[in-house]
């Protein structure tokens, strides 16, 4: 099949229908973003007990990400070079950011973990799951602790603020994103977002630009929103269907054979978590003093669980998901571009 490796097919499926049945579940009971924490809940525990051994198709992933992408593109107005001046200003908080987190959980991961130099670097790196690990196999890291770090980041960053946004933050939001109308798209309406989509693709496989498949929908997205060509989004339905890969992605990361001491990456893991939320809570009280943006939406930017994941919670909170998507850009363009030439340029003779 086109969206499936005829051997992996039950395996795609099986996940596919727990991720779907969690999902209903979440909802049911009411849980934040139930989208997506049921299907990663469900999945990872069932790969994580050895009760199955579930994998996520990694082409359907794609398509979901495409319209992830133009669905975050279209937050964007033609207002948005008009308004935000202090954000470009403040985006140099995020490079900041970056470097001290990196520098501090290598130093963590170094002296405490016993990580060789290419491991502790890489898996350091706020963000880039997939790059990351990409950038360490050249590099002679163990990509099993790195994927293990990131995959595990994702998992708990991304349930510890559903949840705190809604206990603590005071928020109630519609379940899923339900926020946007759900207008009938034209035919001209449908052929611009379609088109950002395989645009974005296009450039993303013809360049091979790293995390192209949602940066680049996202860019075309944009511009036309920008331009004003379009005001429409993807519809509601493909939204929580984007949802609910993108919960079974992360939740098949996770396997019960693995051959690493999990209990020790386990808790290393929780302290650069740690970290990285003190930092994130830290900046965001910063820019929140200089009134450049609310707390809690410049947390959720700073917040290193991926710029899908923290823009759908945007998204679903009702948050400013354009600055966020914004910042997240930013730090994007630092972990992917910028870790990997810093490594290969000042500290692959040392490891």
């Amino acid at each position: 099949m086109f969206l499936f490796r005829s051997q992996n097919i039950k395996s795609y499926l099986f996940a596919f229908f727990i991720g779907i049945a969690s999902a209903l579940i979440a909802f049911i009971i009411k849980m934040p973003l139930p989208w997506i924490i049921g299907p990663m809940v469900g999945c990872a525990l069932l790969n994580s007990l050895g009760i199955a051994r579930l994998q996520c198709s990694f082409k359907l992933k794609k398509i979901t990400t495409l319209v992830l992408g133009v669905l975050l593109g279209s937050r964007f107005t033609s207002d948005f070079f008009h308004l935000n001046i202090d954000w470009f200003l403040s985006s140099c908080a995020v490079l900041i950011y970056v470097v001290l987190t990196t520098s501090i959980i290598q130093f963590l991961y170094r002296r405490i973990g016993k990580y060789d130099q290419a491991t502790a670097y890489f898996a350091a790196a706020p963000g880039g799951l997939s790059e990351m690990v990409l950038a360490g196999s050249y590099a002679g890291a163990d990509e099993r602790i790195i994927a293990f770090n990131h995959a595990l980041r994702i998992f708990i960053i991304v349930l510890i603020l559903s949840f705190g946004f809604r206990i603590f933050g005071g928020y109630h939001p519609p379940v899923g994103i339900t926020i946007f109308n759900t207008i009938d798209l034209s035919i001209k309406d449908w052929f611009i977002l379609i088109s950002c989509g395989f645009i974005g693709w296009f450039i993303a496989w013809k360049f091979n630009i790293p995390s192209g498949n949602l940066i680049c929908p996202l860019l075309c997205s944009a511009f036309v929103h920008i331009i004003g060509l379009t005001q429409s989004y993807p519809p509601t339905i493909l939204i929580i269907f984007a949802q609910i890969i993108v919960g079974i992605s992360i939740g098949c990361r996770f396997h019960k054979e693995e051959k690493i001491n999990l209990y020790h990456h386990f808790v290393l893991a929780l302290i650069a978590i740690g970290i990285l939320l003190f930092f994130s809570l830290t900046f965001a009280y910063i820019l929140s003093v200089l009134n450049v943006q609310k707390f809690s939406t410049a947390f959720l930017a700073f917040s290193p669980a991926g710029l899908t994941e923290m823009s759908l919670i945007a998204l679903t909170l009702g948050m400013d998901s354009t600055f966020i998507v914004f910042f997240h850009l930013i730090r994007i363009f630092c972990v992917v571009i910028g870790v990997p030439l810093f490594f290969q340029k000042y500290l692959h003779k040392k490891n």
